[in-house]
């Protein structure tokens, strides 16, 4: 699911198609703001919302918007659209900075709340905070903050559950210094506990199963190393290193997707590349293409097959 022009839409893989997510017949797609009676699925349930995102869990459509400041409700509906009934309100929003995910009927989230009391707009704070909504039983718990916008940078793919454990990474840069650390929540003893600490720029990409993929790479961008990282026994393995800044790690089987860059001195370089871990081959292709770090990582396959790197 992908919203455009305040409506939902929906892309078909296997027929490569991307249109309004709507199936009643002769439908104009108008908004509330367009027609106050509308009966278009596609659209907000109400003109003031912010579409955030949507998805089909246990036969039925979820959806998720802003509602307010700090607030956001989810709605539930037929997996057609029809029937849509709001079940679900909290008193924080969805930050749009960190992807959230849902795994066996739990979304895990960023929360965002704003110091909406400051006076000064200059010191208005965005507050991040880690949560998680069942949707089996739509109970809500808020594990707390994890950060300040400004003062900490997420990770937009960190987020991770996974043996009852929240996995997210965070990254603090001041003047001069760096700081990056991956760590986790445990959701029945609410403690947190730090599993990768550096001093350099460290990202996680991908989780699979008990995987972690992430990669570190120097300050300067001149040198990185990819790793994973497995849940269950706690302990990295490096994969493989490589000149530049590596990041949009994708792993499929034996091979690793990925972007990288080279800038500085002589070299200056961007591109794509795949790793073999099964050969050991690393085999990158420049390009100025104007995909680098803005794809998804579907794309990115699709941008090698098409470099003939496969």
């Amino acid at each position: 699911f992908r919203v455009n022009n305040d409506r939902l839409y929906i892309w078909d893989f296997a027929s490569n198609s991307y249109q309004v997510f709507c199936s009643q017949p002769d439908c104009k797609h108008e908004t509330f703001a367009q027609n106050p009676n509308t009966k278009c699925t596609a659209v907000m349930p109400q003109n003031v919302y912010n579409f955030n995102s949507a998805f089909i869990y246990n036969d039925r459509l979820y959806s998720i918007y802003q509602s307010d400041v700090n607030q956001f409700v989810v709605y539930e509906a037929d997996t057609d659209g029809l029937n849509k009934k709001q079940v679900f309100t909290a008193d924080v929003a969805i930050s749009s900075l960190v992807d959230p995910v849902l795994i066996d009927g739990k979304l895990v989230f960023v929360g965002s709340i704003m110091d909406t009391e400051v006076i000064d707009v200059q010191d208005i704070k965005e507050h991040y905070q880690l949560c998680l909504l069942d949707l089996s039983d739509m109970t809500f718990n808020n594990y707390g903050e994890i950060g300040i916008a400004n003062e900490n940078v997420l990770g937009k793919d960190s987020l991770y559950l996974y043996n009852d454990r929240i996995y997210f990474q965070h990254n603090e840069y001041t003047q001069g210094s760096s700081k990056s650390t991956v760590e986790y929540l445990d959701i029945n003893s609410k403690e947190r506990t730090v599993i990768i600490e550096n001093n350099d720029n460290t990202n996680v990409w991908q989780y699979d199963g008990n995987k972690m993929y992430y990669v570190i790479s120097d300050n300067d961008g001149t040198h990185s190393e990819v790793y994973c990282y497995d849940l269950d026994e706690d302990k990295s393995e490096l994969l493989f290193e490589g000149e530049g800044h590596v990041s949009r790690l994708y792993v499929d089987g034996d091979r690793i997707f990925y972007h990288y860059s080279i800038f500085g001195g002589e070299k200056n370089e961007r591109g794509v590349g795949i790793y073999n871990t099964s050969t050991n081959e690393d085999v990158r292709k420049e390009s100025s293409a104007t995909f680098y770090g803005h794809t998804s990582y579907g794309h990115l396959i699709l941008y090698n097959e098409q470099f003939g790197l496969l």
